[in-house]
């Protein structure tokens, strides 16, 4: 039997088809609502929750996005989160880079003129090599400040802290090599000359003991637990936000701990 819809008599003023709601599709963003002991075309239209999507109509369930994706304001499609970290391109960033080049140029100044007197009496006095060595370790910690910048990595997060460790532990054991020979230089009153012709060598002996000790401190923390990335997913939900885990934080306080006990004995010589 075929049915002719101009002859059909609807009791209302339009002679239009009904429009049956509980019919329709859910469309994508949304999913199906059973109604309970009710018919199954009867249902409600629920939208999916924040990080599910539903991309086809009628799905009975949203489907959950991947770890690094998110879904988009409508819920029918997982995008690609933003990531976040200090870059080259940000305020932040750009200031770093600044003040690391001009601090380099500084210590490069500096080294240059320490350079051009190397042979006076003032600088072969202050032990040459030392001199030299600390304005090494100062280029080097300058330009330390470049690894927390950029998309870090797990080698990044590790450079960063054994060359900011190491490159302080050579620095102040080289002044405490000076300050101590000059402590010892004016409490001789006799023999100053004999004194005086050994003294470069305990110096860098001070500065080869102080980092062997820090190398050693670095290589247990970075052979036991080393710092990796972490993504912090839970800040921002469009976002994700990559952090560095330090590990352990008994082996980084030691790291740092040898720089600030030989700091205060550099003062303290002073």
């Amino acid at each position: 039997m075929k049915k002719n819809n101009a002859t059909i008599f609807w009791n209302n003023a339009s002679s239009k088809l009904f429009h049956l709601v509980c019919t329709d599709l859910c469309r994508p963003g949304t999913r199906k609502g059973i109604h309970q002991e009710e018919p199954i075309c009867c249902f409600d239209l629920i939208a999916c929750a924040d990080g599910h999507v539903s991309w086809e109509p009628g799905q009975r369930e949203c489907e959950q996005c991947g770890e690094d994706y998110w879904s988009n304001a409508q819920k029918s499609e997982c995008i690609l989160r933003e990531v976040e970290f200090l870059a080259y391109n940000e305020a932040l960033g750009l200031l770093l880079v600044i003040l690391s080049i001009f601090g380099v140029l500084v210590v490069v100044a500096a080294t240059i003129v320490y350079v051009i007197c190397r042979h006076t009496p003032l600088v072969n006095a202050n032990d040459r090599d030392l001199g030299f060595l600390i304005q090494v370790s100062l280029v080097i910690i300058r330009l330390s400040s470049r690894l927390f910048i950029g998309k870090p990595y797990n080698w990044s997060y590790m450079t960063r802290h054994v060359t900011l460790a190491v490159r302080f532990s050579l620095c102040l054991s080289c002044i405490l090599g000076k300050t101590i020979s000059l402590c010892l230089a004016y409490r001789i009153s006799k023999s100053r000359a004999r004194l005086l012709s050994i003294h470069s060598l305990y110096r860098k002996i001070i500065v080869l003991i102080s980092v062997l000790v820090e190398i050693g401190i670095c290589t247990t923390y970075l052979e036991l637990e080393p710092p990796r990335v972490c993504k912090n997913m839970e800040s921002r939900n469009i976002k994700i936000i990559l952090e560095c885990v330090e590990g352990s934080i008994e082996f980084l306080c030691s790291m740092f701990g040898i720089d600030v006990y030989l700091a205060l004995l550099c003062f303290l010589t002073t």
